[in-house]
């Protein structure tokens, strides 16, 4: 008997060898991400629900996908060779993201017209030239859009709630704002007339990098503002310690967006829900490895917002918050 199975296993080893090795052996997928916000523990809420979504549809890390990092950390110089890195590694799907991400998307665009491109979180697409339309993006790139420049209004009015008798608001801008197109003119004007509608006198200051912050810092208190609205960029998500601080010390009620710049301090924030965003850019991404093309999937856009307010902040600058307000805050940092 153990002769007879001796001789059957030796017999039957090339067959089960051959056997073995033309079974389809499992792809590793390799997901790329390129940002421009600095790398920052705030990232591991956003990068949860991305890879929650992604396991729900069958990918899982380590066994069947794998990232590939790159982080600009606010250098938009340096988007060009860090997206033609993730190319030369062989990415087989690109995430873009950050508020204010064209640069990136640019630069990922620049770098391959075949390798599908996600973008977690952009304003504007179409009119920045990115798609040429929000249901059918075309080409190699799909994503979720965002409403950056057009809830500055909303958060200029969230500001004059928290501060009634607040009549000279200062807008803290960076130039990414100040680029040509669509984007940019709308964004003047929608400000323009929330303003008007509110009572406000507007006025701005420029940050261009971290060098000239003690620079803008300055000529915001030369304005003598009654309030600060902080735009949401990388470069002051970067900074924004540093202006909660400066805002907190001026006794500036200030406004600003995502969550974790109420967090660092700012009195309150209002935007999308980005969290949900993620989710939404790992359901893209599952639907792309799974064999869907980038530019047949609609762009998709945030349906979930959120008011953070900054309790420790109000009390520091003597503010005693409506009630109203209040009511309506997803989030009370105490």
């Amino acid at each position: 008997m153990h002769k007879r199975r001796f001789v059957c296993g030796v017999a039957l080893a090339p067959l089960a060898s051959r056997w073995a090795g033309a079974q389809p052996s499992m792809k590793t997928f390799r997901v790329g991400f390129l940002s421009n916000f600095p790398a920052l523990p705030a990232a591991g809420r956003l990068w949860e629900g991305f890879i929650q979504a992604l396991q729900q549809q069958g990918f899982v890390e380590g066994k069947n996908v794998s990232f590939e990092l790159r982080n600009a950390e606010g250098m938009t110089e340096r988007l060009p060779a860090l997206a033609a890195d993730l190319v030369r590694v062989g990415v087989d799907v690109i995430v873009v993201g950050g508020s204010a991400a064209g640069p990136g998307v640019r630069a990922a665009m620049d770098a391959t017209r075949t390798i599908p491109i996600v973008m977690a979180g952009i304003a504007d697409p179409v009119g920045q030239g990115f798609v040429a339309n929000l249901a059918r993006p075309g080409g190699n790139i799909t994503g979720i859009a965002d409403f950056f420049a057009e809830l500055e209004p909303k958060r200029l009015e969230l500001l004059k709630t928290a501060v009634p008798g607040a009549v000279r608001v200062t807008r803290l801008i960076a130039p990414l704002q100040l680029e040509g197109g669509r984007l940019a003119e709308n964004e003047d004007e929608w400000m323009s007339r929330a303003a008007g509608t509110l009572g406000v006198r507007l006025s701005s200051v420029l940050l261009s990098s971290p060098d000239g912050f003690e620079k803008a810092m300055a000529a915001i208190v030369g304005d003598r503002p009654h309030a600060l609205l902080v735009s949401s960029v990388p470069l002051f998500y970067r900074l924004r310690k540093e202006i909660a601080d400066f805002a907190i010390a001026q006794r500036l009620p200030t406004v600003s967006s995502p969550r974790e710049m109420a967090s660092a301090g700012i009195l309150l924030s209002y935007g999308s829900d980005l969290i949900h965003n993620s989710v939404k850019a790992g359901v893209l991404v599952g639907k792309i490895l799974n064999g869907a093309k980038a530019g047949d999937l609609a762009i998709e856009q945030p349906d979930k917002f959120e008011i953070v307010i900054n309790l420790n902040t109000a009390k520091a600058l003597g503010l005693t918050l409506p009630r109203a307000l209040i009511i309506q805050a997803n989030e009370l940092i105490t």
